[in-house]
């Protein structure tokens, strides 16, 4: 049992029988909709803080760019519309300002 696990409060949902009628739609959190601004701030690491609002995107694509669980929430609609019943989310992890892999 992880730390998260041992510290999850809530209703946990049990996996369906079968998985054939689902439209599931993976969310790759970072890349996805920035719902909280506020946050983006938060541990960038040295390129970006150095290059960002700049035109020069030096390793752009290893930067953050500040999707987050809001921006999930705001897109649910949206992916209402497409008919999809299940989302699949890449791992949410602490983020300290470096790639990791899942953005």
């Amino acid at each position: 049992v992880t730390e998260a696990e041992k510290e999850w409060v809530g209703e946990r949902f049990a996996s369906p029988e079968s998985w054939e009628d689902a439209m599931v739609y993976q969310v790759q959190v970072d890349r996805f909709n920035n719902g909280n601004l506020t946050n983006d701030h938060i541990n960038p690491a040295l390129e970006q803080r150095l290059y960002s609002g700049t035109s020069y995107p030096h390793d752009m694509p290893r930067w953050r760019h500040g999707g987050d669980i809001a921006g999930i929430r705001d897109r649910l609609g949206y992916l209402q519309h497409l008919g999809v019943n299940a989302i699949w989310v890449t791992p949410l992890l602490q983020h300290d300002g470096e790639y990791h892999g899942y953005c």
